[in-house]
């Protein structure tokens, strides 16, 4: 409990003020150390999907197929990653699974990966052009039930196919799986996370969702979800839906009431929302683990960057990132889980491919 109190100090500088003139600003620091090397010629593609168990294990979802032929010309040199990899806190790889049956029991390009508090069963979905599904797993790699089937969308209003869903998350205690449904639809959907029966789903503002043309002005591209992308559950019902493409935030209620819009940097280019490019600055989200949950972490992957915000007044209270290869920098930010020891594990995809741990820290004194 002491550690915890302390590590909220750090973060927010509000409870920090020491006199009228001094403040310790939040900060982030990569730790270079996590993970360790991959086993001998293993090597990722593209890393999708991030998410955390209740051991504080971490679950990466990757791309195999998106390592190229000349990384795999050589003798001693390589072969992909089985698409899924379970970290623990120190790096080490404690089990690995899946990719068999694409189409069937595994998506046709992997995107997005949740984990279920309360049995450790996983959910994974993709962004492939036939990806109309999501799949279940145990902890340990066993199949266990798909929702949807192979094949293109059937509307926004269809309630037994996906469109190439984008975000998952889990309600543990009323066993609900949401999905940001995503890349060819324009809605969140609701299912039983046990059973997979349909629940509900709604569109932009909480109505119902339409998949007419849209002229590509702001003002008509915000009356849908142009690319409902990242979703998170806050403990107070609320629900984050990262709009990509329209630089926002959509907050609900549980049956998918509209509360408010929280804009995110509205100058970023957004495009269509399209399978591929750089589009939006909302790309994924989480609910920072400190009691009252009052905070929200941001992943802007267009202009690569994280940001701490207050959940409440949108106020940016810490950012770290920048575009960049080396450690500490990002290319492709995709998606974002933290753990119970506040650390905050980044994916990348474009030519990042990788996952990066960030660790809250805190910079020296500043006179103002």
């Amino acid at each position: 409990m002491l550690r915890r109190a302390l590590m909220v100090m750090l973060l927010f500088p509000a409870l920090l003020l020491t006199g009228a003139s001094t403040v310790r600003a939040p900060h982030f620091a990569v730790d270079p150390r996590w993970p360790r090397p991959l086993p001998t010629k293993w090597l990722f593609g593209q890393v999708s999907g991030v998410a955390v168990d209740g051991r504080d294990q971490l679950y990466v979802l990757h791309r195999p197929e998106t390592i190229s032929d000349d990384e795999k010309v050589g003798v001693e040199c390589c072969v992909a990653a089985p698409p899924v990899i379970v970290f623990d806190q120190q790096g080490r790889i404690v089990r690995s699974f899946g990719g068999a049956r694409r189409g069937d029991h595994w998506p046709h390009r992997e995107h997005s990966i949740a984990v279920d508090a309360r049995d450790g069963s996983l959910w994974i979905g993709g962004n492939g052009d036939q990806d109309g599904f999501v799949v279940k797993y145990s902890a340990d790699g066993r199949f266990l039930m798909r929702i949807g089937a192979s094949g293109p969308t059937r509307g926004s209003n269809d309630t037994t196919q996906l469109g190439r869903p984008a975000g998952l998350a889990i309600d543990a205690v009323r066993r609900e799986l949401y999905i940001a449904d995503g890349y060819a639809n324009r809605r969140v959907i609701v299912f039983d996370a046990d059973s997979g029966a349909y629940k509900r789903h709604w569109g932009a503002y909480g109505r119902v969702p339409s998949d007419a043309p849209v002229a590509q002005t702001m003002a008509a591209r915000q009356q849908h979800m142009m690319q409902p992308h990242g979703i998170a559950l806050a403990a107070d019902g609320s629900v984050y839906v990262g709009d990509r493409p329209n630089n926002r935030i959509q907050v609900f209620d549980r049956r998918g009431t509209w509360l408010r819009d929280l804009i995110h940097v509205p100058t970023t280019g957004g495009g269509t929302g399209g399978a591929t490019g750089s589009v939006g600055s909302v790309w994924d989200l989480a609910l920072w683990p400190h009691a009252g949950q009052t905070h929200l972490l941001v992943v802007d992957g267009s202009n690569n960057q994280v940001r701490l915000t207050d959940r409440r007044t949108n106020t940016v209270v810490a950012s770290f990132g920048r575009a960049g290869p080396y450690a500490g920098q990002l290319r492709g930010a995709h998606a974002v889980a933290v753990d119970g020891n506040d650390a905050v594990y980044i994916a990348e995809v474009a030519t990042g491919r990788r996952v990066q741990r960030f660790r809250p820290t805190a910079e020296k004194e500043s006179r103002q």
